[in-house]
């Protein structure tokens, strides 16, 4: 079998990140969304939940490195400062 093309790999990535949420497995969804963001970085969507369990864990760096390019596009919750640990 031959591996997966991009789009069916961002696709598996994309339901593997929902099940381990689902889950709450939140280490492997951060990793999951980590890795679904840099392959789809027009994937605003992608980058908000990973930015929401970068806060849930108090990641402010990862916050951080994640938002610098679609901060400017954002607007309401999205913009909020992470939460203080």
């Amino acid at each position: 079998m031959d591996a997966p093309r991009e789009a069916e790999r961002v696709a598996l990535t994309r339901k593997a990140a929902t099940t381990t949420v689902r889950g709450n497995r939140m280490d492997a969804a951060r990793r999951l969304l980590a890795e679904l963001s840099a392959r789809t970085p027009e994937d605003l969507d992608a980058r908000l939940a990973l930015a929401a369990l970068h806060r849930e864990a108090g990641a402010r760096e990862a916050l951080a490195d994640l938002l610098v390019d679609p901060w400017p596009r954002l607007s309401g919750a999205a913009v909020r400062p992470p939460r203080e640990s």
